[in-house]
């Protein structure tokens, strides 16, 4: 059995430096960091490579989401707000920086790459700051019993996007994982 977190959205690595650090229960594990923009890619390899003495880093430079593939994605005025939405806000709206250039990134569907990367016995904490990915994957993951019950935590940050169907708001998406015995606890980083 191994225990396994997943910062999707991993950003520059802020995610140790708020959370991890502080909590020892986490020394040992495999921290599976997945950023698709190109521009934090760097940072994030030089944060991981001060602490591989702690966790076994794995970074992965491209998104979790609900389908795989290359798709487009938006390099935003506030860096931490990168996203494959075009239309983007948490506690404030981002703005698509014009680089005069379409930027695709690629992504795999979150059910497959636990599948794949994982065992059936171990433990995963799903951390989701992906800027609008979080609707896509957990809509996807919930119909995916196999990889889902490989997930013991689930720690989410929610943002608005156009593109939100139906199913796809967010207190649908705690009742439905509500009723399989899932809780979608809040990030609040």
């Amino acid at each position: 059995m191994a225990n396994h977190f997943f910062d999707v959205g991993a950003n520059v690595g802020q995610t140790f430096d708020d959370f991890l650090l502080n909590h020892p229960q986490f020394d040992g594990w495999d921290i599976w960091c997945f950023e698709p923009s190109p521009r934090h890619v760097p940072a994030l390899i030089e944060k991981a490579r001060a602490l591989t003495s702690r966790y076994r880093i794995h970074i992965c430079p491209f998104g979790l989401r609900g389908r795989s593939g290359p798709q487009t994605f938006f390099q935003k005025d506030d860096e931490r707000g990168d996203s494959f939405e075009s239309y983007l806000a948490s506690d404030h709206e981002t703005v698509n920086l014009d680089t005069g250039y379409l930027l695709h990134s690629a992504a795999y569907e979150a059910g497959q790459f636990i599948l794949q990367h994982t065992a059936p016995d171990d433990k995963i904490w799903l951390k989701l700051d992906c800027e609008g990915s979080e609707f896509d994957l957990l809509s996807t993951l919930i119909g995916n019993t196999e990889a889902l019950a490989r997930v013991d935590q689930i720690l989410v940050e929610w943002h608005t996007i156009q593109s939100i169907a139906p199913i796809r708001n967010i207190r649908e998406l705690h009742l439905m994982y509500l009723s399989i015995g899932k809780r979608l606890e809040r990030w609040a980083f």
